[in-house]
Order: structure tokens, then sequence, then C-alpha cells
């Protein structure tokens, strides 16, 4: 594609002797397409004149017409009642047939006058896959040597009435500014069409606040009259659009679509309010796939009409079938009587399984996962021939689909099932015209026949289907047909169609054939957005189903969630989708809320509150749960993953549990594994499970539970080689199979590994004046590399070291215990009171080296909390009393005056 400017004119629009006015012209496919249109205000105000002046003629044409017709019906009518009959009257030779025969002539060409005018005199150029793929090097000089490409194209005889009107209307906007026409000035006209209003509806944007940011463009417009060369461009890409969607002629539509693609303030406008070209394009094409549906069923059900149905069982010219019938269902009857829900996006899949007929072959098997729309395959076949658009191979044949459960159920004497089954391909062989669906395929495998225990009914199908006499299409899951059909008999028969999840686009546009019965059903309306996001959001987060179901699952549970809390008649917006999913997956996926935005921006100071010191381990989690809530990690990975070093008590394992309380909504979202558990031969299967069995591994059935969550891994260097492999997957993949091949999602997770190794090195290195930076340097050099693998390290987003505690930060840290205390007793209206004295005696008391503060809590409760509650027990304690703690050994209780 290459946009061509006449150098001669300099853009400007003047009446230039080279390109003839044209200034631009587009070069694509070998054509050269050109806008062409005298454009002033007089030549408009001249045209509307002639047009109402056509309207008068149109219009006493039409009362002429009714006059001579009804004179005519009442002469008629009189006839008839002097005994007359109709021809008689109408083959009469007299003034008044002669007139009524003109009058007749007449209607003919007003109805001309009134359609034909809406109707352009040139249609879009089609283009085929040669020209496509055509290309040609237009110099500058274009202009002079145009005539000698293969097509060229005035674009502006390609638009419709309706579009050629707006753009006048443009025009005159413009000239009323004193600007030259700009694509700003066609958008504000087109946001007054209702159709346009319609599709930014769907896109969730209000015209008025469309309109405003427009007229504030209006003031910066250039000055000047005529069409601007943004306009020309505009009107260029307008063309392509309609040629590239093959659409007959240039509408509204294409315009809007176009002003995605030219550069300048429109198109930044939309990209403000969240529109791109493929989102524009996308809501247009929804709408033609509602008119296509509509117009489709209307279509079949009028040819229902005019075919034989059950006269005939269920076909034109074929036998009976009623022991068939009770265990199956006709799906080209019911594609003419438009019962089958539309399809769309399957067309790759039906080309395949023509391709495989074609070839020779009796029998396809569609195999795919579970919700991928293997059916649809089979309806969408229906349909084709229903309205006859199929090889001559399907034509005149009946699609009916066989239900193995029907066939199975009931059949308890020995070889029942068997005789249903020869009962029913007796039918088909003498019916001739029928190709068999069999839906669940794998079924039929390991059913006994009476002849034969080693034989299968599966056996039996594969015998008759090589004989010849009939087509069969099957359905099954790909993981039942590579376990038990792949390698029989009937799977060697069979060619196999893959079916697979559709594409994001795909997937929006079989999301957007099932709108009209969701939006009919809960009286709601859906923007395009909101598709967009249940395909987007399952896509990532929803791995135990596939597209397009799980899209439609959640689109359904949306809508009736927005019945509920907004009413009828609501917009289901992409948030309330999120909403929706979010639920479901117990992950947050709306968007970051004031409240949200400011608790993590203050995340280092909500955690401190908690967590004395440690500010390097503080800082990097709260930087890293930032990132994610920005959508700034990459999706394949752990929201971060860190390796906390450092003696006991200093406050690793509280920072992971304090991180899941403030930010993951409390300790339902955390995951600790202990891993000495995980020191043994069996430690991979004690963290994914054993193949076949029913409960999964420990690690894999929690994060599948609790899909955004923290998992801490305490002692992390007690476990085995294995289990850090396992960790080194997750931390580079996101992902982890457990061991009934089913993929856990761990994206949406921080791992943080606690680990001992090293610390007489840091506590050494500390009192030899050595900082962090170089201890943690010297660690990861020497001393990390006996516990854990260079590779399994380069993984974490962060290896932090944890310094021993002083003095002052275990007396801290004994306040912020106290302080839980003491609102735990204000809940009794109780008030405690700590000395500085007995503060500093009970962080001595539960200080050690060795242990750091982990022996603290012990010694609060043992020496405080045991005390008070004798107190309270004995009742010498009561609301409103003060307990003052003067010592560790001392408790004086102040009774309430």
């Amino acid at each position: 594609m290459q946009f061509i400017i006449c150098d001669s004119c300099q853009e400007k629009d003047i009446h230039c002797p080279v390109c003839l006015g044209q200034r631009m012209a587009l070069s694509f496919a070998n054509h050269f397409f050109y806008w062409q249109k005298t454009m002033t205000r007089p030549h408009i105000y001249h045209a509307r004149v002639l047009k109402l002046i056509k309207k008068i003629i149109d219009a006493l044409l039409f009362i002429f017409v009714l006059i001579v017709w009804l004179s005519v019906l009442f002469f008629c009518y009189k006839f008839i009642v002097n005994g007359g009959d109709v021809f008689t009257f109408f083959a009469r030779k007299n003034i008044l047939m002669q007139i009524f025969w003109l009058t007749a002539l007449v209607a003919l060409y007003l109805a001309y006058r009134i359609f034909g005018a809406k109707v352009s005199a040139e249609t879009v150029i089609k283009l085929n896959l040669d020209d496509l793929k055509k290309s040609v090097k237009i110099s500058q000089d274009v202009w002079s040597e145009k005539n000698k490409l293969l097509k060229k194209a005035n674009v502006s005889r390609a638009f419709d009435y309706e579009s050629l009107d707006l753009i006048e209307h443009s025009f005159l906007l413009a000239e009323k500014q004193g600007c030259f026409l700009a694509p700003a000035h066609i958008f504000y006209q087109l946001l007054e069409k209702k159709q346009t209003q319609n599709y930014l509806f769907r896109l969730n944007l209000d015209v008025s606040q469309i309109r405003v940011h427009l007229e504030r463009i209006f003031v910066n417009l250039e000055k000047g009259s005529g069409v601007s060369l943004s306009a020309t461009k505009l009107f260029l890409q307008s063309y392509l659009e309609a040629c590239l969607t093959r659409r007959e002629f240039v509408a509204l539509e294409e315009i809007l679509v176009a002003l995605n693609f030219e550069e300048g303030q429109v198109k930044d406008l939309l990209i403000d309010f969240g529109i791109d070209e493929n989102k524009m394009r996308q809501v247009v094409a929804w709408k033609r796939i509602q008119q296509r549906i509509a117009k489709h069923w209307h279509n079949l059900q009028s040819r229902a009409a005019t075919k034989p149905k059950h006269e005939v069982n269920r076909s034109y010219t074929a036998a009976v079938s009623p022991f068939l019938d009770q265990f199956s269902e006709d799906l080209t009857q019911l594609a003419r009587s438009g019962h089958l829900e539309p399809t769309v996006g399957k067309e790759q899949e039906l080309v395949a399984l023509f391709n495989c007929f074609n070839a020779g072959k009796d029998g396809v098997v569609l195999v795919g996962e579970r919700g991928v729309g293997k059916s649809f395959v089979t309806e969408s076949l229906a349909e084709l021939m229903a309205a006859e658009e199929v090889p001559i191979l399907f034509q005149d044949k009946r699609l009916v689909r066989l239900s193995v459960s029907a066939l199975i159920a009931g059949a308890d004497a020995p070889g029942a099932i068997e005789a249903r089954l020869l009962a029913i391909l007796k039918e088909v062989r003498r019916a001739g015209n029928i190709i068999l669906v069999i839906d669940n395929i794998e079924a039929l495998i390991g059913l006994d026949t009476e002849s034969s225990a080693s034989l299968d009914l599966a056996q039996v199908l594969a015998e008759e289907l090589e004989k010849r006499y009939f087509l069969m299409i099957a359905i099954a899951d790909k993981e039942k047909y590579n376990a038990y059909l792949k390698n029989s008999l009937l799977g060697q028969l069979l060619a196999v169609v893959n079916v697979n999840e559709p594409e994001s686009d795909a997937a929006i546009r079989i999301l957007e054939t099932k709108t009209p019965y969701l939006e009919h059903k809960y009286q709601i309306f859906f923007s395009y957005q909101a598709l967009d996001k249940a395909v987007e959001l399952t896509t990532k987060y929803v791995h135990n189903q596939f597209l397009p179901v799980k899209a439609i699952t959640a689109l359904e549970q949306t809508a009736s969630f927005v019945l509920q809390t907004k009413g009828h008649n609501a917009l289901v917006t992409a948030e309330d989708v999120a909403a929706v999913i979010s639920k479901n997956v117990k992950i947050p996926l709306t968007k970051v809320t004031e409240t949200e935005s400011d608790k993590l921006l203050n995340l280092e100071q909500e955690i401190h509150f908690r967590i004395i010191d440690q500010v390097e381990a503080v800082s990097a989690v709260a930087e890293a749960l930032r990132r994610a809530r920005a959508n700034l990690v990459q999706g394949k990975r752990p929201i971060a993953s860190f390796l906390f070093l450092g003696p006991t008590g200093v406050g690793k394992t509280e920072v992971a549990r304090v991180l899941s309380e403030i930010y993951f909504g409390g300790l339902e979202h955390f995951i600790r594994l202990d891993m000495s558990e995980y020191g043994g031969a069996d430690a991979v299967n004690k963290l994914i499970g054993f193949a076949g069995a029913q409960a999964g591994g420990y690690l894999t059935s929690q994060v599948k539970d609790k899909p955004f969550a923290l998992v801490l891994l305490d002692e992390f260097e007690k476990a085995v080689t294995e289990a850090h492999n396992l960790f080194l997957q997750v931390m580079e993949d996101g992902r982890l199979t457990d061991a009934n091949g089913e993929t856990v999602d761990f994206t949406n997770t921080i791992i943080i590994a606690t680990s001992n190794a090293g610390t007489d090195l840091i506590q050494n290195g500390l009192k030899a004046g050595q900082t962090i930076a170089d201890i943690k340097q010297e660690l990861v050099e020497n001393k990390l590399s006996e516990y854990f693998r260079l590779e399994l390290l380069n993984r974490f987003d962060g290896i932090i070291v944890f310094k021993p505690l002083s003095m002052s930060e275990v007396v801290a840290i004994t306040k912020l215990l106290l302080d839980k205390l003491n609102k735990v007793l204000a809940d009794k209206g109780i008030v405690l009171e700590c000395k500085e004295e007995a503060i500093e005696q009970i962080a001595k008391a539960g200080f050690d080296e060795s242990l750091g503060a982990r022996p603290l809590r012990r010694v609060i409760q043992d020496k405080i909390e045991n005390e008070i509650a004798k107190l309270i027990l004995a009742k010498k304690v009561s609301r409103r009393d003060k307990i003052v703690l003067n010592s560790l050994d001392e408790i004086k209780i102040e009774k309430a005056k």
C-alpha cells in the first residue's frame, strides 16, 4: 500500500493541471485509487435543490398513480357488482385502461427513481488473490503515467447515498467554521447517525463526551476552504477497507473504521478512549454477524416451508428409518427449521473435513479438547447442507447424529447393543443418503458383542465402515482418542481432523453469535470490551476448560450478575466480566481502585508497622507487587520469587505472613511448605502427587485451590535436588504439571524460599564490619553452591540477606507483640499499660543469639498472657480496669473509678 501526493499542487485544494485536482492517490495491489468529487457550497446546495425537485416530482407521480389506481379499483368494484368479472374488466379497451397501464409503467419508473437513487453508479472493485500478490512501486510522476496501470478507480463513485450525504454535511460544517474539511468534522457528523451511536454504545463510549472533545479539536483546525489532505486520505482508506472486507459499496461503517487508521487528532482521541482499529472493526463485524444470523434464520425457515419434511421421514427421497430415529436426531432437519444455533469460526475444520472425504475416506474423526467446538463443526456442516452450499458428495444427504448413551440405555440382554447397532446400520444402508455422526465414539470401545467376548462394538462398526456403504463423522475428546481409539482398528480407518482452540479474534466472533440469546434471556446488553475481556481473562486464568466454552460460560455468569446488580437493560462492561472471573479464580483482576492504589504506594510503610528493620527485604517485595498490579510482569513467570537468607528468628517467615495478610487479603492465601519434609526419595510425588491417585500432591493441590497466593518454602535447603528442580521449572515457566497431567498455574503466586544456609558467614561477617552487600556476594560465590545449583539461584528475582537483630530491634518487636495483646484486651474493655522497664526485661528474656526473637512469643505467653488469663477468670479484673505491667514479674491492677 502506497499513498502518493502530487508535488505540483503541494497538497493544496486547487485545480492542478498535473493531478487534475486529485492531490492524493492510493496504490494498492496494482490498482490506482483516487478521490475526485466537486465539493463546494454552491455545488452542494445546487445538488440539494435538484434532490428536492426530484422528491417533489416523485411525490406528484406517486399521487397521480395512487389516484388512477384508486379510480380503477372503484370502477372495477362497480363492474363486478353489476355482474361482471375482474378479467373482463381489465381486458376492456377504453381510455381508463390505457391510463391504468400507463400508470403501471410510471409506477415502475417511480420505483427506479426512489430506490435507484440510493445506490451508487459503481461498486467497489473486487480484488482476487492474484491482485493481492501484485505490488507496483509508483514514482512521484504517477499522474502522467497512471493510465498505464492495470486498473484505476474514482472511489467517490463507490460511496453509497448515505455516506455521500454525510460527507456533504461534514463539508458544510467545516465551511461554517471557516476550516478545511477534516476527519474531525466527519466523525462529528457520524455521531448523529443511529448506527454509529449503537456501535459506540457497544464500545461503552459516551457520545456526548466525544462531541465535547471534537469541539475542542475544531478550535485548532487549519483555516481555509476545501477538503484537507487528511480527509482525502480518510476517503481512500475507507474505500480500501470496503475492498478488503469485500463490501459492495463504501458505507458509514467503513468510514468509521478508517478513522482509526488516519494519524492525527481523531485517532489520538479514539486511543484515549481505548479504541483502536481492531476493536472498531470487530464491533462493526459483530453487527453484521447479527444481521447475517437473522437473515440466515429467515432463509432457512423459508426453505423449510417449501421442502417436504416428515412426509418422507425427515428426508426428501430416502426410505423410512424408524429404528434409527429412536436413537438419533436429524441435524439437517433441525438446520432447515432454524433450531440450530448459527455457528462461525469453523471454516478451517470444514475445509479439512471436505478434503478428507474428497480424498476417498469414508470416515473422519474430529479430535479436540472438551469445549473447543467439535459439535459446532457438525452443526455448521448441517447448516451448509440445508442451504445446499456443500460439495456434490454431501448434496441431498441427511446428517444424522446418533446418541451413544441412548443406544446403550436399557440394553441389558447379552448382545442387545450389538443388535441395535446392526439394525441402525441396516437402515442407513437402505436409506442410501445418511451421513452418520457419532459423538463420544470412544464409548463403543470395550462394549462386548454377543458373538465374541474379544470383539467390541467399535470393531463391529469398523467392519461395517470397511464395506463402504455409508459415510461417518466421529467425535472424540483428545485424551480419550489417544488412550482408546488411536491404535484400534476403527481409529486406523478414520481420518483425523484436529479441532483446535480458536484464536482470540475467532473466539470473539463466536461469542458475538451467542450474545443475542444471552441478551434476550437476561435483558441486558454486552459491550465489545466485555467480550474481549472474557476471552482475554479466561485464556490467561482458566486452565481447566477451553475456548470458546469457558468464555461463553463467563459471559453467562456475568449477564446474571449484572441483571441482579444493575437491573434490566444495563450494559455489561469489561469490569463486570473481570469481577465475575476474579471471584471464580480468586485473583484480583479488576482495575486498581484508589484505595488499593494508596495501599500499593505505601506498602513498605504498612509492612513496617509489623516488621522491624529488614528494609531490603520489605522494599524488594513491595516493588514486585507494584509491578505485578500495574501489569508490568511477564505473564509466564510467578509475580516474584525470592530467597531469604539469615539466622533463625530474624523475621524471614514473618515478612511472608505479613505480606499475605496485607496484600493477599489474609492467611487463607498463605501456603507454607516445610521443606524438611521433602528430603526423601518420595519428595516429588508428595509435591505433585502419584500417577493415577485421586488425591494430588500437596503443592499442586494447594495452588489449584488458591491460585492467588504466597507460597513459602521454609528451610528450602533441606529439600532434595529433585524438589529444587521442580521449583526451577516453576520459576522459569510459571506452571507445573502434576502427576495426572493437569497443568497448574503459578503465574499469580509469589514464591519465597527461606534458608539458614550461611548463617555463620553472615554473623561473622557483620562482626568483622562487612556490609550486607559484601556478605551476600560471598554467600552467592562461595557458600550457597553447597546447597543449591547456580541455575536455581539465578532464577530468583532477589536473594536477600536478613541481618541478625540488635537488642533495640528486639525491644521494638516486643512492643509490637504487646500492642497486639493490648488490642485483644481492648475488645474486653480492659487497658494494658507496659512500663519501659518491663518491655526491656521481656525483650532480654525472649532473645537468644542462636534463635533470634523466636522465643519472644513464648515469653509473652508464659509470663504475661497466662497471668492475665488467671486474673480475668478469677474476676479480679473487669471492664474499664487497667492492667499495669511494671516489670516482668510485677502486674498491677488499677480498678476503674
